[in-house]
């Protein structure tokens, strides 16, 4: 008999596992904690959600652990988002080799291990042999389940979505009906556990030059992406970088990092902070084990069709905050709808229009960077929607970004002239397609060009 789980004790394991992991899991994520909570009941074998619930305030570490490997999320594969990879190759690994020393890349929060490897097959792409003995790579992680396959290095056809074949075959070799990565690779990468909330640990590394944390903050609060972002910044070299998830949420000020908009969003570790007296010490993670045999893959579920995608987005429950935000800001309350928006992109950072709406408020406030941050998470999103070309055209002329400027703006026309004209244009809110291509038309202006003498449609 399924038991009901009651206000009270759902409330308190919230609390407990944002305090101890910093997850959250408001009102809207309720089945998903209750689901976890329920596997862990069943695994060990306790069926009072209260006394569980007592057993992890009092610091039992077999709920603590099952909790954790109940409630993170693993979803990955090799080389996603493949423009960080770009980065690290082309800007990041060519900076940090030139600093001499070891190069050190970490991925914090690295699930199954895709990420980790990923990059350390990018530093021999980029470094050839001298890679091996350069370069070190950390996969950490919450879950010692995941930890467990991130070091066996073996994956099925899933993780390879999007990989060219050749490179598959250049870093893998066929292995029980999937791959795993080839023995050149691995001696440099390590992986070990760590809770990302807690900076003291001695495990926290030190001196690191490129941090990727992608699709971790989002799952987090603002607070505690705050508090992580600091120590991220703590744990970079001065001129390292922090590679953030497409979806993750803008980092607040003052914390060493400036945002670079030239290409992906990264933050690059800036003078001014405290800095470690032996910012290159060792990291203490111990050697990783020999490859274990690989466990069989369990079925994979389905993706989610763009009409499900499409009909969550314009569900009330998604369009509440959007509208609430829109009101909040039309009657001048911009502090209020920029609140509101970040607290709805926490337990919704794949929903474009909330992106755009915040990009227009920050326009408004006169946050560029914010504002133009806002409108690329929006393209990377959806790169059809031409509103979020127009704001970014808009806050790159603003930034004297002119050539990004220039390119935005190109798209923005592209795709205003092939919309329809008798329908709205997708999150504009009351501006229609004329309207819009007006403002393309003075923000050509201030970029120089000429205006087109006659419009299409």
């Amino acid at each position: 008999m399924e038991i009901t789980l009651s206000p009270a004790v759902r409330e308190g394991f919230a609390a407990a596992v944002r305090e101890s992991l910093g997850l959250v899991f408001p009102p809207s994520r309720a089945l998903a904690l209750d689901r976890g909570i329920a596997t862990v009941a069943a695994l060990l074998g306790e069926p009072d959600r209260a006394v569980l619930l007592s057993r992890l305030l009092d610091g039992d570490p077999a709920v603590r652990e099952a909790l954790i490997v109940e409630l993170t999320v693993g979803e990955t594969y090799l080389f996603r988002d493949a423009s960080h990879f770009d980065f690290v190759r082309d800007v990041a690994l060519p900076e940090a080799a030139r600093r001499g020393g070891p190069v050190r890349l970490w991925s914090a929060g690295c699930a199954t291990g895709e990420e980790a490897w990923s990059l350390a097959i990018t530093a021999h792409e980029a470094l050839g042999a001298a890679a091996a003995e350069r370069v070190e790579v950390l996969g950490t992680d919450l879950n010692p389940r995941f930890l467990e396959r991130a070091r066996r290095g073996w994956y099925g056809p899933w993780s390879f979505r999007g990989v060219d074949p050749a490179r598959r075959d250049r870093w893998f070799r066929a292995e029980s009906n999937g791959w795993s990565v080839v023995p050149e690779v691995r001696p440099g990468v390590r992986f070990g556990p760590l809770n990302l909330l807690d900076d003291v640990s001695t495990a926290w590394p030190r001196g690191v030059d490129v941090i990727f944390c992608r699709n971790v903050a989002i799952y987090f609060d603002l607070d505690t992406v705050g508090r992580l972002a600091a120590s991220f910044a703590r744990s970079l070299l001065v001129g390292g970088w922090l590679v953030p998830g497409p979806s993750d949420p803008l980092l607040p000020p003052g914390l060493g990092l400036n945002a670079s908009l030239g290409g992906p969003l990264v933050y690059r570790r800036v003078t001014g902070m405290e800095v470690d007296a032996d910012p290159r010490r060792e990291l203490p993670f111990a050697p990783a084990p020999a490859p274990l045999a690989p466990a069989r893959r369990s079925s994979v579920p389905p993706l989610r069709s763009p009409a499900v995608v499409a009909a969550h987005r314009a569900s009330p429950v998604v369009r509440e905050p959007v509208e609430r935000a829109r009101e909040l800001a039309d009657a001048g309350d911009l502090a209020g709808a920029t609140r509101l928006l970040d607290e709805a992109l926490v337990l919704d950072g794949l929903n474009p229009a909330l992106y755009l709406l915040r990009s227009t408020v920050r326009q408004a406030t006169g946050d560029a960077p914010g504002a133009c941050h806002d409108a690329e998470k929006a393209v990377v999103i959806d790169r059809s929607l031409a509103f979020a070309h127009v704001l970014l055209a808009a806050g790159r002329v603003r930034l004297a970004d002119l050539t990004s400027a220039r390119r935005a703006l190109r798209n923005a026309r592209a795709l205003l002239l092939s919309a329809p004209t008798d329908q709205p244009v997708p999150h504009a809110g009351a501006q229609g397609r004329d309207a819009l291509l007006a403002i393309c038309d003075r923000l050509g202006r201030s970029l120089g060009e000429a205006v087109p003498a006659k419009r299409r449609g």
